[in-house]
């Protein structure tokens, strides 16, 4: 999973919910993620008890996708990424669980 085409392919063959990667000992949230359009979106989960609200549906925008990588390979290699995380997205959370759920 090296580009966001990918990410693209995987939720268009694919939709589905998903859980945040949290690494404070939190409990995971729940989301959906689809293809439309050629773009990767996000929604409120619906199937799990522990769902994230997302209203309206957001876009995750390809130019993120490249930064958000990087801090999440930092970030399960121990660094503290997440202030520079939330300066990038403010979907970090969700980039973060969908990288875990494809890596």
């Amino acid at each position: 999973m090296t580009n966001y085409n990918n990410l693209v392919h995987s939720f268009r063959a694919d939709p589905r919910e998903i859980p945040t990667a949290p690494i404070n000992g939190s409990i995971p949230k729940w989301f959906y993620v689809y293809e439309h359009q050629d773009e990767v979106y996000i929604s409120s989960g619906k199937e799990h008890p522990n769902a994230c609200r997302v209203n309206p549906a957001r876009k995750l925008s390809p130019e993120e996708f490249p930064v958000m990588l990087d801090l999440y390979q930092r970030r399960i290699s121990g660094e503290h990424v997440s202030r520079e995380a939330a300066k990038q997205s403010m979907n970090q959370s969700y980039w973060f669980g969908i990288m875990k759920e494809l890596y």
